[in-house]
């Protein structure tokens, strides 16, 4: 044990005869360091450009500003600023220089010219199922929000929504509306059922009788209607059929521009783009086909020098250099989908997509492996996901097997990857189609074997298959050993998907398919068949379906369900007396909670990921100490399907269908030796720091911080781990004086560290 100077001696001598007075339990608390959010921003849905000719960018995974010149980019989440991952529309004003982000769900965040951040919450609230924003446009000082309902006008100077157009002449009431602009007194909307026009001064325009309608008769045959556009006195109209144009009165189809065309301006500057080509308005007043697009278009804008810019479906934007089309998006995950994650033997993380590959998360990087861009794989389906005992990554497919990705030690993105389906393993395919092999869940039992699930329907056979596979790492040959559970309960549906190892061996099986939880108990070696048992609703659990399934470090098997969370407490009397022993303990606070995944931490707290968001439960589930949600937390998405702490960090990731969050907590498992605590910020500043920041704390310590003479300022337990939080108050909740403080820590073995801690305050 080091003591930091020789100084400290007489205080390490007074702190081991010191009897500690108990303060209140602070163990209970959770405490949230930050938030983190990844999510896929080459996904683009808007476009637009400031005064500077910076272009923003709207994706389904956030918002970025983007550079063309530099091929910089600055990125903007809900954890730094937006209120809504999804941003469906981006528009910019050029009056105040303020940026409009709308979310998918009606909110909009907008960034201040000055840098800081207001929002708007009341379409959110509208009744309308649909409530999507889809752009918007500026004039008069106002900012018109268009919506899937409609229009929304909304006043940037007190923040509020003057009025809504909703009922646009003879179009069915609460259609959606694509773009508008102001042209000759009056101002155009683009619907999906054709353009509807009303005079802009003078007229209330909630009422219906006072739009008129142009449906496909007279607009060039096509009645969607996509975008708006005015240049020369004329108005430009892109529909899905091609390019219309307004002049005095008549419609007339432009010859120039096909598909499902887009307009973008920039003042003067006007360009187009369908589909997959990018135009560009020639002196003539022609379009000119400039550049060929890969990825399908969602809209286009002018750079200043008028050139188009346009953003792509699933590639981020495309821009034009040297005559060339560029591509560009920020690095992120390839899916805004995490189903299941796991860390890499070097400390990566990997996740699976459902049905976007795999991605890699290493050293701030990420690495997307999909079908088009590994070789050996042949899906992007990854359902589950899990590493071995031999830095081996193993992705579970739905209809191609299992395949095992194995990184190189360089750092790179680099990985060898190996396939098992029917042809070179004892896997099973569907009766229907051999060759369709279905695996699900995958869990590495620490010694060498790796256990994962096959469905198996061969030959009206029905049920799970428990596989086996010994790997050897001379041959690189794995020998596999096949359990199925058909050979005692032949009646089982195949739909086994989550797979756990309890402390006595014996490995768990939940079924998604009313079947209830199998559990089966292997045999003296894998060449021994093992014994196949079942617990059902009979036996007092409480859903025969079964999500998410977690051996906790007291060895109690928790159980999730759509039905909520229960708990098996005696596994082992389970394991040695059949079904009827068992005994649970429900988790009264989720009862009715759909039930997704549940993670334990350093602390032993449990983290449950749910339909209605994140549950943090004491060690025995008895007590709610947090919730998270969308709406009190930057916790992407309330639907919560994956939850996979770092012990080491403290580190929590959080998987969902909407993106990826990552926290840090205090949570983090002590040093087996401890010797020395570290505490940050220092100096300490009690009036402006919200707590300092103890590491390096004994399991289970209990803390007391003294002046230099050894008089006791406070004392309080630590939550459990390695680290610990100081308020910079004393025994009375009063604020410490600035000066020097030692900091001591005590372990249940009576070991002791010490440190120092600075306190200035201002």
């Amino acid at each position: 044990m080091t003591i930091i100077q020789s100084t400290f001696s007489y205080v390490a001598v007074f702190l081991l005869t010191l009897s500690f007075i108990w303060a209140p339990d602070l163990s209970g608390q959770v405490i949230i360091e930050s938030w983190e959010v990844f999510s896929a921003l080459d996904r683009s849905t808007d476009v637009a450009v400031d005064g500077e000719g910076k272009v923003w960018v709207g994706s389904t995974g956030g918002a970025y500003q983007f550079d063309p010149v530099t091929r910089e980019a600055t990125v903007y989440r809900t954890n730094n600023g937006l209120l809504r991952l999804n941003v469906t529309a981006v528009g910019v004003d050029r009056e105040s220089d303020d940026v409009y982000f709308g979310g998918d769900n009606g909110a909009i965040s907008i960034l201040r010219q000055g840098g800081w951040w207001t929002y708007v919450t009341d379409i959110t609230r509208r009744s309308q199922s649909q409530r999507a924003i889809n752009g918007f446009a500026f004039a008069n000082g106002l900012a018109y929000i268009l919506t899937e309902f409609g229009v929304a006008v909304f006043d940037p100077s007190d923040s509020v929504i003057r009025e809504s157009w909703t009922r646009l002449g003879s179009i069915h009431p609460n259609t959606s509306v694509n773009d508008l602009v102001f042209y000759n007194d009056s101002v155009w909307l683009a619907t999906p059922f054709g353009v509807a026009v009303a005079q802009s001064t003078g007229k209330y325009l909630a009422d219906p009788s006072n739009w008129t309608v142009y449906d496909s008769v007279s607009l060039c045959s096509s009645l969607k209607a996509l975008s708006l556009a005015v240049v020369d006195g004329s108005l430009l109209i892109g529909t899905a059929d091609g390019g219309c144009e307004y002049i005095d009165g008549v419609f007339t189809k432009r010859g120039d521009l096909g598909g499902s065309i887009r307009f973008g301006t920039n003042g003067d500057q006007v360009v187009a783009g369908n589909d997959y080509r990018l135009y560009r308005r020639e002196q003539n007043g022609l379009f000119r086909e400039v550049g060929e697009l890969s990825d399908r278009l969602t809209d286009v804008v002018a750079l200043p020098d008028g050139s188009p810019l346009g953003s792509l479906k699933r590639t981020g934007v495309a821009f034009l250099s040297s005559d060339s089309v560029e591509l560009f998006a920020p690095n992120g995950p390839s899916s805004n989908r995490f189903v299941d994650l796991t860390f890499g033997a070097d400390g990566s993380l990997w996740g699976a997509t459902f049905d976007d590959g795999v991605v890699r998360l290493n050293e701030g990087e990420w690495f997307n492996y999909d079908a088009a861009n590994t070789v050996g794989l042949s899906t992007n389906s990854a359902r589950q996901i899990e590493d071995d005992d031999f830095g081996r990554v193993w992705v579970s497919a739905y209809g191609d097997g299992m395949y095992i990705f194995q990184p190189e030690n360089d750092g790179s993105s680099k990985v060898d990857v190996q396939h098992y389906d029917e042809t070179n393993s004892p896997l099973r395919g569907i009766n229907t189609n051999a060759a369709y092999v279905i695996c699900s869940d995958i869990y590495a039992d620490g010694f060498g074997t790796t256990w994962f699930i096959n469905w198996d329907n061969t030959s009206g056979i029905r049920g799970a298959v428990l596989l086996a596979s010994v790997y050897d790492p001379k041959t690189g040959v794995d020998n596999f050993h096949l359990f199925p559970a058909s050979s005692t309960f032949p009646e089982l549906t195949r739909a086994y998907a989550r797979l756990s190892i309890d402390f006595n061996g014996t490995i768990w099986l939940a079924s998604e398919n009313q079947s209830g939880l199998l559990y089966f108990i292997p045999g003296q070696t894998l060449n021994d068949q093992g014994e196949w048992r079942r617990i059902r609703t009979a036996d007092g659990l409480i859903s025969n379906d079964q999500n998410a399934l977690l051996v906790d470090p007291d060895g109690e098997v928790w159980i999730g369900t759509p039905k909520g969370l229960t708990v098996l407490v005696n596994p082992g009397a389970v394991r040695n007396n059949g079904s009827n022993a068992a005994i649970f303990r429900e988790i009264r606070s989720l009862k009715d909670v759909v039930i997704r995944d549940i993670a334990v931490d350093a602390l032993n707290r449990k983290w449950v990921g749910t339909d209605n968001g994140l549950f943090v439960l004491s060690s025995d589930g008895t007590e709610l100490l947090e919730t998270y949600t969308e709406s009190n937390s930057s916790l992407v998405k309330n639907e919560v399907l994956a939850v996979l702490p770092n012990n080491k960090t403290g580190e929590i990731y959080i998987g969902t269908g909407s993106g990826l969050n990552k926290i840090q907590t205090e949570a983090i498992e002590s040093s087996s030796d401890p010797d020395q605590i570290q505490v940050s910020p220092q100096p300490f500043d009690p009036t402006r720091d919200q707590s300092l920041r103890i590491t390096g704390l004994p399991l289970n310590s209990r803390v007391k911080i003294l002046k230099l003479d050894g008089s006791l300022i406070t004392e309080f337990r630590a939550p459990g781990g390695d680290v610990g939080f100081w308020t910079g108050r004393d025994a009375r909740g009063e604020l410490v004086a600035s000066g020097v403080y030692i900091v001591a820590a005590e372990s249940a073995l009576g070991e002791t560290v010490i440190g120092k801690i600075a306190v200035v305050r201002q």
